[in-house]
């Protein structure tokens, strides 16, 4: 859903910050989700980290949107005139959250109550999903020019996806939901460095501010000890 989203966002001409705002706030929802189903209670910290991941990336895709022609929106994707009304890829975007919050919710209690490996479980789910994208992929190129050069991207990214879900399901399945989410989502802030450092662009104080709650955030969550030891200069 979020692929098809972002493509029809491109259709409609709909900056993606839109769609990345909007799902920015999906750890709020799986933080009371995982509190509902599993009673799983959040700490100051968590709260603390995740509302500052949480801040980062809404601020971030407010930067995207606020520019109109960002320089990473590369002016070669050229796509066949297609009309997409405005609100549907908005529409999929608000619907996205609430599959990726029941999923996430679904693996937890596969692999938390029904004791399903962390690790066969999103293999096995994934290998079912890429056999079926590949049959399509299949007819769609009968109707079209192959593309070597896209298939072995898309082949090398799908490898690389279907690691960082095994990753996702062992960190769900042990920890809470919803600070785990917004550690993940936190990828916005590595793709606007990234990005930066290819465009050579400089960034907006409001980039930075938000790239530097979103890392507090993040150490929060992550070395909460150190982080601690900083703020009270203590040893």
């Amino acid at each position: 859903m979020a692929i098809v989203a972002f493509y029809l966002a491109l259709r409609a001409d709909i900056n993606i910050g839109v769609l990345t705002g909007i799902w920015s706030i999906s750890p709020l929802y799986l933080a009371l989700l995982d509190y509902l189903f599993f009673d799983v209670e959040l700490t100051k910290r968590h709260m603390l980290g995740m509302m500052c991941l949480v801040l980062s990336v809404t601020s971030l895709a407010i930067c995207t949107q606020v520019e109109p022609d960002p320089p990473y929106r590369s002016a070669n994707i050229k796509l066949h005139p297609f009309p997409v009304p405005s609100w549907f890829p908005t529409l999929l975007a608000m619907l996205a959250p609430i599959g990726f919050s029941l999923s996430s919710i679904l693996v937890k209690w596969l692999v938390g109550k029904r004791k399903l490996n962390a690790t066969t479980l999103p293999i096995c789910a994934y290998t079912v999903v890429n056999l079926v994208i590949s049959i399509a992929s299949v007819c769609y190129f009968l109707l079209s020019a192959f593309n070597w050069q896209a298939f072995l991207l898309g082949f090398i990214s799908s490898i690389i996806n279907t690691l960082g879900i095994i990753c996702t399901v062992h960190a769900f399945s042990s920890g809470p939901i919803g600070p785990t989410s917004a550690l993940i989502n936190s990828g916005t802030i590595l793709l606007v460095i990234v990005e930066g450092i290819r465009f050579l662009t400089v960034p907006r104080y409001l980039e930075v501010l938000s790239v530097l709650v979103g890392l507090l955030g993040g150490a929060i969550l992550t070395m909460p000890r150190e982080i601690q030891r900083v703020i009270l200069c203590v040893d």
